[in-house]
């Protein structure tokens, strides 16, 4: 598990918020794990990738991940060395997490492992890194990207990168394919589709994470006193927070911000 460090230049936010862009807009029509997977390439190059989901409710894993450029025969032989994956432990995780393969052991460990001499090394990965959804301390997909031994590890940056498309790739996913597994309360659904519409309109404006915690509150009816309190920041503060938020939406009000959320809102449940 990756404690999180940004190093992402303006010009890489840009891409990502574009990508974004087009993840939630074509969510709604299709299953957009082979369009993240080729348009992530643009941003954290890799030689191989795979997108798999898991559901309790369909035992297990559920067939067919997609993958790029990834050989069938490495595919398959996944089976035989699952139980021997050192990545296992992160599944049990309470809440989806970056993961870094360098970072989690020593290389010298893990060489000696025998995940890495039987199932890696044979197709020459050196370095890995990805994605592990996680939702209400329940695995449901894993996004693993690989690259050979002509490459260098995983920046910074990318991994950077990768924790910024985390939540968003998380609620996508979760609500085409697991939606109408969870007995969810009214209650409940409401928060989802809210926490929806606050990723697109916080994608749609390039919101920094401090302006959408304060959209979060601002949603959940709080005024802009409550939220200071609440975030431990002045009320100066919030308020240059709220007053940026206008500025990037080019609106003036709390009224034209809300009906922008309630837009933001739609879009979610009509896609």
């Amino acid at each position: 598990m990756r404690q999180k460090k940004w190093w992402i230049n303006i010009e890489r936010l840009s891409i990502i918020n574009s990508v974004l862009l087009d993840l939630y807009d074509r969510s709604g029509r299709e299953d957009i794990r082979e369009l993240f997977l080729n348009e992530l390439r643009l941003i954290v190059p890799y030689t191989q990738a795979s997108f798999w989901l898991h559901c309790e409710n369909l035992d297990g894993i559920i067939p067919d991940p997609v993958t790029i450029d990834m050989s069938k025969r490495f595919l398959d032989r996944y089976e035989f060395f699952a139980d021997k994956d050192y990545l296992s432990w992160l599944y049990n995780h309470s809440s989806s997490l970056v993961y870094c393969g360098s970072k989690l052991l020593e290389n010298s460990v893990w060489h000696a492992t025998e995940f890495y001499k039987g199932y890696l090394l044979p197709e020459k990965i050196a370095f890995s890194c990805g994605i592990v959804l996680i939702r209400n301390s329940r695995l449901f997909g894993t996004v693993n990207l690989f690259r050979t031994d002509i490459f260098n590890d995983f920046s910074e940056e990318e991994l950077s990168s990768l924790e910024l498309f985390m939540p968003h790739v998380e609620n996508i996913v979760y609500k085409r394919h697991f939606d109408k597994y969870a007995k969810a309360s009214p209650e409940k659904s409401f928060k989802k589709i809210m926490s929806s519409a606050i990723g697109l309109f916080s994608v749609r404006y390039n919101l920094s994470n401090r302006e959408t915690e304060i959209i979060e509150w601002f949603c959940g009816g709080f005024s802009t006193c409550e939220i200071a309190g609440h975030l431990g920041i002045s009320l100066s503060t919030a308020k240059k927070h709220m007053n940026h938020i206008f500025a990037k939406a080019n609106i003036s009000n709390k009224n034209q911000l809300f009906a922008m959320i309630l837009d933001c809102v739609k879009a979610s449940l009509y896609s």
